[in-house]
């Protein structure tokens, strides 16, 4: 997750723009629950001194919950921190970010079109939470509730959620997938591209 603008912030602001291309996002849940939320490209994104181009942000459209409250403008996430070295001055009441070798990285959103969860008691089971029509996941017939099996000849079990989703983030990589759909399996390709 980048950045995260809370529903308040984003009205007083009027995002996003009318010409800004989102993606519907319903893939997040927090301690309140799941939350809608709008992806999309910042021109620029600005951290103190430092500026981020082309960065990711989400803009919540909750209507309740924290992502609804005006006691605060956003969130920032663990994609844009670890960019930095981040120091946590509390005599000062300050956190000082300083860049590091990841600062220049592009912020990449999910190119498969899947939203995944993990599940289990080793989190090793990967079912699929949401699929955008115009997306290679939407393109290749898979659909909510789906279980990845394999992804190309490994098992899914021996990867993290993590890794899946920094595998679908590189853009122009085909993967055959393995899915359980209720008591079949079946076989479907996709191939990632930038959707936002």
């Amino acid at each position: 997750m980048t950045a995260i603008l809370t529903t308040p912030f984003a009205q007083r602001n009027k995002l996003p723009a009318v010409t800004q291309k989102t993606i519907s996002d319903r893939s997040v849940a927090g301690l309140g629950g799941e939350t809608h939320l709008l992806v999309g490209r910042a021109n620029s994104f600005r951290l103190g001194h430092s500026v981020l181009p082309a960065a990711l942000i989400y803009i919540s459209q909750d209507k309740a919950g924290a992502l609804a409250s005006s006691d605060y403008e956003g969130v920032i996430g663990t994609e844009i921190l670890k960019r930095f070295k981040v120091i946590f001055d509390y005599s000062r009441r300050r956190l000082i970010l300083e860049r590091n070798d990841h600062f220049r990285e592009t912020l990449e959103y999910d190119m498969s079109g899947m939203s995944l969860r993990a599940l289990g008691d080793d989190f090793r089971t990967f079912k699929i939470y949401q699929v955008l029509g115009d997306s290679p996941a939407g393109k290749a017939g898979l659909r909510v509730g789906d279980i990845i099996e394999r992804i190309d000849v490994q098992p899914a079990s021996q990867l993290t959620l993590e890794q899946i989703l920094q595998m679908m983030k590189v853009p122009g990589r085909a993967y055959q997938l393995t899915i359980k759909r209720n008591s079949e399996t079946r076989l479907a390709t996709i191939t990632t591209r930038r959707l936002i």
